[in-house]
């Protein structure tokens, strides 16, 4: 699964681009069943569908400028603070797109509901994200310190725990030890 996973690394980090850009777009029109209680006014969302491919290129563009394109480096918590940073910003730059393509009739409560579901959604998948790539491709190391005959039911405990490719395991020895 780990040489699966390496060799795929392009179409896996295009892959998540892609699912980032959809959970945007896919927040507004949550935005817009919520608003209009399960219906899509066409007259209301003709402006969002008009506004989609200048809003995708913001948000990629935001994704870029926060680091969310490499987020797996971070921790979860900055990983979501970036995000509610990056949704706050496409916030502004959506209504600022809506109004410049005279899309009045686009609802200014949608303009305020999609950055919140765009928070929730896109926090929750970044955090699945990484608990997952942690919990396949990390190595961990470990250190035993003492002789290594007398550890080896530990060793063998923390490979079985962590599974045997992910840790890497250091030993501390007296050398003397065994003179004494």
């Amino acid at each position: 699964m780990k040489k699966l996973l390496k060799s795929m690394e392009k179409f896996y980090k295009v892959a998540i681009i892609i699912a980032d850009l959809v959970i945007i777009n896919l927040s507004y029109i949550v935005a817009f069943l919520i608003k209009f209680s399960g219906s899509l006014p066409e007259y209301n969302f003709v402006s969002y569908v008009r506004a989609i491919p200048f809003i995708t290129i913001a948000a990629l563009i935001y994704f870029d400028a926060f680091g969310m394109l490499k987020f797996y480096r971070r921790t979860a918590y900055e990983t979501v603070s970036s995000i509610l940073v990056m949704v706050f910003m496409l916030g502004v730059t959506t209504t600022s797109i809506t109004y410049f393509l005279q899309g009045f009739s686009f609802p200014r409560s949608v303009l305020i509901m999609s950055p919140m579901l765009q928070a929730i959604f896109l926090s929750t998948w970044k955090v699945f994200l990484l608990k997952m790539r942690s919990k396949l491709l990390d190595v961990r190391n470990a250190m035993i310190i003492g002789d290594i005959s007398s550890n080896c039911v530990s060793i063998e405990k923390i490979k079985a725990v962590a599974g045997a490719d992910n840790v890497r395991v250091k030993y501390i020895f007296d050398p003397h030890e065994e003179d004494e």
